[in-house]
């Protein structure tokens, strides 16, 4: 692990509970994309899960629409955003991302 890595962890352990973004370290991310609903407008983030969308490795990928919140088609408006530097970092807590499940062939959507 690089030093980099460990001391974002580190920061991230002192941050005291005042409402500031917590990270879940069981889940990995390496990018994320856009929706954007259709029927309200609502726009979020969806964080890609270790080995979604990685064309190196067998390639499993997201769906490019789903079903938002209120009902309405949501659709990709981003494509693929991988995080500067590359590499894996914990989801942060509260965040929808696409899950890699063993028993399915793409990226499982998970609204939070």
């Amino acid at each position: 692990m690089s030093n980099r890595i460990k001391r974002m962890q580190k920061r991230i352990k002192r941050i005291p509970d005042t409402g500031e973004v917590k990270y879940n370290h069981e889940i990995m991310v390496h990018g994320k994309m856009v929706y954007e609903c259709e029927k309200c407008g609502r726009r979020w983030n969806m964080y890609l899960e270790k080995g979604l969308e990685e064309f190196e490795r067998d390639h499993k990928p997201t769906p490019f629409v789903i079903r938002c919140r209120c009902g309405g088609p949501a659709k990709d408006i981003s494509g693929i955003i991988k995080f500067a530097g590359g590499g894996y970092y914990p989801l942060p807590e509260g965040e929808s991302y696409f899950a890699n499940r063993k028993d399915s062939d793409c990226g499982i959507p998970v609204l939070c």
